[in-house]
């Protein structure tokens, strides 16, 4: 049994930047493992902020794939356990879950996580709510 949800986003916060996640769930438990950062496009004031914000973001957008892309393949060649201990990276076991909430925000899914020292919202594209759903049902989080 493996579980898993690419690409999820942590949005920024006043000191970290937005991230971007893989979640895993398998027989050892939830990895929750940071890819790399990700860009976000700013909310448009202008048509000169949205002119210089697309540039920005396309910038950072380049810049940051090739990291995400990175650990993509690390985790492809089985490399969870070194991922899940890199800074902004955890590993749960199944009973140290305390929360797994999952609800729908605009269009993605929300997945509030809570256990152990990790208490992190992310959010991933609708396609895989019905994965979110089942990773919440496997916990016994509904």
């Amino acid at each position: 049994m493996k579980l898993t949800v690419h690409r999820c986003l942590k949005k920024p916060g006043l000191i970290i930047r937005a991230k971007t996640y893989f979640l895993e769930l398998n027989s050892r438990g939830l990895y929750i493992i940071a890819l790399g950062n990700a860009a976000m496009m700013p909310p448009p004031r202008s048509v000169v902020h949205e002119v210089v914000g697309k540039a920005a973001y396309n910038h950072f957008d380049k810049k940051y794939e090739a990291e995400i892309l990175a650990n993509e393949q690390k985790i492809q060649l089985g490399q969870l356990d070194d991922l899940a201990s890199a800074k902004y990276s955890y590993f749960l076991r199944k009973e140290e879950v305390q929360e797994f909430k999952v609800s729908s925000f605009h269009d993605a899914v929300r997945m509030d996580i809570k256990g152990g020292k990790v208490k992190i919202t992310l959010f991933a594209h609708p396609e895989y709510g019905n994965v979110v759903t089942e990773i919440a049902k496997i916990l016994g989080k509904i």
